[in-house]
Parts: C-alpha cells; sequence; structure tokens
C-alpha cells in the first residue's frame, strides 16, 4: 500500500512538472502554427495514445447520462479551457499564463461553494484567495512593463480557471469507479477533440508540412503523448489513489516551473515582483487547500 501511494505522489508531481513546461512548448509552436492547429494535433495523438492503452480493457456500455457528461466535461477541460489557455499565449508571456491558470483550485473550490448546497467554503479559503489575489495583481502589474505581456491575454488566461472549475465539478457527477481510468480518461478527450475540430475552419488553419521541422515535431510528441495522454492518466491515477486534496498540492508547485522554464527557453523576465506574485500565488493556494477546501454542511436533525 505505501508503495503504491508512493507511486501515486510521484506520478502527480511528474504530471505537474510537465505540465507547467507545455506554456514554453505551446508558445515556440504558435511561431509556426495557428492555435487550432496546435490543439487539433495535440489532441489527436492524445487520443490515439489512449486508444492504443485502452485496447485491453472491455469496453462497458455507458448510460446516455453518462455520455452526456463526458461530452460536456471534454467541451469543458479540454476544449473551452485549453482552447482559453492556448488564445491567452498569443497575447502574453509564457510565465503570466503558467502562473495564473494555477489558480483553478480556488475557482472551483469558490464554484462548488455556489452550486453544490451541501458544501460551504473554510474561513482559511478566504485568506488564501485574498492572499492569492494580491498575487494575481502582482504578476499581472509585472507584466504591463515589458514587451510580450498584455493585460488582455492575462485576464483570458484567468477566465480559463472557470472552465477548469465546470470540468472538475462535471466530473464529480460522473460515477468513475464504473470504468477504468484510462477508459473515462479517453472518453473525454475525445469529445474534447471533437468539439476542437471545427475551430479549424474559423481559424484560416492550412496545416503545412514544412512547418513540421524536427523541434516543432518533438514538441507535439511531447504535448500529445506526454502531456495530453500519459499526464491526465498519472493525475487521475493519483487522484483515485491519494485523493483531491492530496493531489492537488502538487499544483503549488507549477507556477515557478513555468516561471523559471520561460526565463531559460525563451528569455522572459524573472523579476522580484513576479516573483514575490508567483509566491504569494502559492502560498494562497496553500491556505486556501489545506485540508479540504470545502466542508460538509452537517444537515440538522
Amino acid at each position: 500500500m505505501e508503495r503504491k501511494r508512493a507511486v501515486s505522489h510521484a506520478s502527480a508531481f511528474a504530471a505537474v512538472m510537465i505540465w507547467g513546461i507545455t506554456f514554453i512548448a505551446t508558445k515556440q509552436l504558435l511561431k509556426s502554427f495557428t492555435m487550432s492547429e496546435i490543439l487539433v494535433v495535440r489532441f489527436i495523438m492524445g487520443v490515439i495514445t489512449l486508444y492504443l492503452l485502452d485496447m485491453k480493457h472491455p469496453r462497458k456500455p455507458l448510460s446516455l447520462k453518462d455520455e452526456v457528461l463526458f461530452a460536456l466535461s471534454g467541451a469543458a477541460g479540454v476544449t473551452v479551457y485549453y482552447g482559453v489557455e492556448t488564445l491567452s499565449l498569443t497575447m502574453t508571456s509564457a510565465s503570466n499564463v503558467g502562473i495564473l491558470t494555477s489558480l483553478a483550485p480556488l475557482t472551483t473550490a469558490l464554484a462548488g461553494a455556489f452550486f453544490l448546497k451541501s458544501e460551504t467554503l473554510k474561513p482559511s479559503y478566504i485568506w488564501g484567495s485574498l492572499l492569492a489575489f494580491t498575487g494575481v495583481v502582482l504578476v499581472i502589474l509585472n507584466g504591463t512593463r515589458f514587451e510580450g505581456f498584455s493585460l488582455r491575454g492575462d485576464f483570458i488566461a484567468l477566465s480559463g480557471t472557470a472552465a477548469w472549475a465546470t470540468y472538475s465539478l462535471l466530473l464529480k457527477k460522473i460515477d468513475t469507479t464504473k470504468y477504468h481510468l484510462i477508459t473515462y480518461t479517453r472518453k473525454l478527450i475525445t469529445y474534447g477533440l471533437i468539439f476542437l475540430i471545427p475551430t479549424l475552419f474559423f481559424d484560416d488553419s492550412r496545416i503545412l508540412v514544412s512547418n513540421f521541422t524536427s523541434l516543432n515535431t518533438l514538441l507535439f510528441l511531447f504535448l500529445g503523448i506526454l502531456a495530453s495522454a500519459f499526464c491526465f492518466v498519472f493525475w487521475n491515477h493519483a487522484v483515485a489513489t491519494i485523493g483531491v486534496y492530496a493531489t492537488s498540492i502538487y499544483i503549488y508547485t507549477m507556477p515557478l516551473v513555468t516561471l523559471f522554464a520561460a526565463a531559460l527557453f525563451l528569455g522572459e523576465p524573472v523579476t522580484a515582483q513576479a516573483f514575490i506574485g508567483t509566491s504569494a500565488i502559492i502560498g494562497g493556494l496553500y491556505i486556501g487547500e489545506r485540508g479540504p477546501a470545502l466542508r460538509r454542511i452537517r444537515e440538522n436533525a
């Protein structure tokens, strides 16, 4: 059992480390491809990988309710969330996008408090939110001093956390114990890809073979196979074993990974203000998510 938990912790840590670098990979690909092209190619690779991994698992009939929930979850967690994330990367820095989207756990907790009547916020969540919000302000204001940073892009990145919150709440309504981990991950990403394909017709997309240089091909393989297929499996495995709150702790390290990776690979500036803002966001996330971010309301006898 201890070995299984150790593997789960390692899986969550690996997923976050990889996801923290995806912003840099996407930013690089945007030099040669449109956002729709990147998303469609990335998730085609992810779906193919998951189908191959899922071949040995028995196909169980899905209820109409579960099918609809899988479709809605895929639309929110893949189509909208990654669409907004990639759009924001065309307007602002990879470091800002990585930092601001890390607020997703707190956004999810806030959405849960409003839409799930059986749950309410802890006081620590309120204090954590205030600290994290201060960090967001510092990060956004820091970016206004440099070329390549955009307030509009920052706010678009921030709005993506609402899509992730929607995805998380929809996923809570699916009885994932009925399906193998890889099976329901495949279903979600497949639906997300289906909803992404029409965007190619509105993005003036013309995928050219000449754009698939050695570097771009490696970046697509990284995003599609590792970040879109294996990392989702890693993350869902950790959630199933050690729980959503223990797993969420690892998200706190993602902003720092993105911040320093962007400085190393893209030459984006790391200032004291950006570092303090990132630290405030991480601290706010920790305070807000310490223990369950939401507590159950006891029913009156």
